[in-house]
């Protein structure tokens, strides 16, 4: 029995350990792709709010008025707006403004002055009256951060020139690799438009590629020079790059990552209207052996339990059973012919009642056993005197026996004796 509920208990658990996988996977993959949501909304304000701030400044009406007539004072004077705000918050790495035709002239990072960033792609967006957000390692600073730019327009409605917000990457990166949503065995990944890793949890994969990068792709990073000259080396990620290629709508599905060697579930979002997206990479194994860590401990508990409860019902039992081979030793007693032995039980049960009724049965057989013997033992006397009769009777018989044998003898002797006489007479 305690082998049939061990079986039991294991079946149960593979059986338990299956359903609950599956439903936790899938709760997963519910619960991932909404707080991937979650988290890109949230990224998404900040982006804004940077943007919007880029924006306040592009409509300054000094900035405006500095670009319109190119004073010292003025310049002093646009400089010290720039640094307060710098000042303020450290996020700001650099606030510049450059002319239309894309050179630095007044900036908070002194080295960016005079600096020609015609090439970047925020200028040319920029005279094509487009804000902008765009991340890379500046040429100047050698620094790593997002860049949001604002174009400057005149009473005319054409560009006079550019203003650019250069931001601490931690400021949007730090909330997302320290999200709820990074814990555990999750992989965080933010990736530009040419799916280039510009932030993630796992430091060897900063500045690495989903997967190859296609000739225009590579092309256009030359162009712009966005880490300058670095080699983008992908990750073997090829069917995530295509998916940031053609990307429509969130994508969660569950694949096999042959770098990590493990069932994951991937999220792709975009982080709203800019050229970002969020990737979530979340190790199913870890749920399998979460579970299966559970079932087994609680599969070896009942086990145990099991085990543990037999042997309590298996000593009950013998203490229980125990006067059944008190009393199979009587019996044996007593089929070998000693009716001496008793059992003293002292319980009011089944058992105390059997035992009496084997000592009186004992007591009996005894008692008839000892009169038996008497009885035996007298017969037997009173046969060996009637043998000792029965032979002195034959004895005697045997002698009367002899004497009248002798005796007819004799007479016919005599009779024979008595014709001869007549013979002769």
């Amino acid at each position: 029995m305690t082998l049939v509920c061990v079986l039991f208990a294991l079946a149960l658990g593979f059986i338990t350990y299956f359903y609950l996988s599956n439903m936790l996977i899938k709760e997963k993959v519910s619960a991932s792709g909404k707080l991937s949501t979650e988290q890109v909304h949230e990224t998404t304000q900040i982006i804004k709010n940077d943007q919007l701030f880029t924006k306040m400044l592009g409509t300054h009406s000094r900035v405006k008025e500095f670009l319109q007539d190119e004073s010292e004072v003025r310049r002093v004077e646009l400089l010290g707006i720039f640094s307060d705000y710098a000042k303020e918050d450290k996020k700001y790495l650099a606030i510049y403004l450059l002319n239309k035709d894309g050179l630095c002239l007044i900036s908070t990072d002194s080295r960016f002055v005079g600096q020609d960033y015609s090439f970047r792609d925020y200028v040319k967006k920029a005279k094509k009256k487009e804000a902008s957000v765009d991340v890379f390692i500046g040429k100047t600073s050698k620094q790593f951060g997002y860049y949001f730019s604002e174009p400057v327009l005149n009473t005319q409605n054409e560009v006079d020139g550019i203003m650019v917000v250069k931001i601490d990457g931690r400021e949007i990166d730090n909330p997302i690799i320290s999200s709820e949503l990074s814990k555990g065995s999750t992989t965080m990944m933010v990736v530009d438009e040419n799916g280039v890793i510009i932030s993630s949890n796992i430091n060897e994969r900063f500045l690495k590629s989903l997967g190859n990068l296609s000739f225009d792709e590579k092309k256009k990073i030359a162009e712009t020079n966005k880490f300058l000259g670095m080699d983008i080396l992908p990750i073997q990620y090829d069917d995530i790059q295509n998916i940031i290629r053609n990307y429509t709508s969130p994508v969660t599905m569950t694949i096999l990552d042959k770098i990590d060697d493990e069932n994951e579930i991937l999220n792709v979002v975009k982080i709203g209207e800019f050229p970002f997206y969020l990737i979530t990479e979340i190790g199913l194994d870890d749920v399998s052996s979460s579970v299966f860590n559970s079932i087994a401990l609680l599969s070896l508990i009942i086990i145990l339990g099991l085990i543990l409860m037999s042997g309590i019902i298996y000593k009950s039992v013998l203490t229980i059973l125990k006067p059944l081979s008190r009393l199979n030793l009587l019996s044996q007693k007593i089929s070998d012919g000693d009716f001496s032995q008793r059992i003293e039980l002292n319980s009011n049960d089944e058992f105390s009642e059997l035992t009496g009724s084997f000592n009186k049965m004992a007591n009996k057989l005894g008692y008839l056993y000892e009169n038996m013997d008497e009885k035996v033992k007298k017969r037997t006397e009173e046969l060996e005197k009637s043998k000792e009769h029965l032979k002195k009777t034959l004895e005697e018989s045997e002698r009367a026996n002899k004497l009248m044998v002798s005796r007819e003898l004799e007479m016919v002797k005599l009779k024979k004796e008595i014709i001869d006489l007549k013979n002769k007479k």
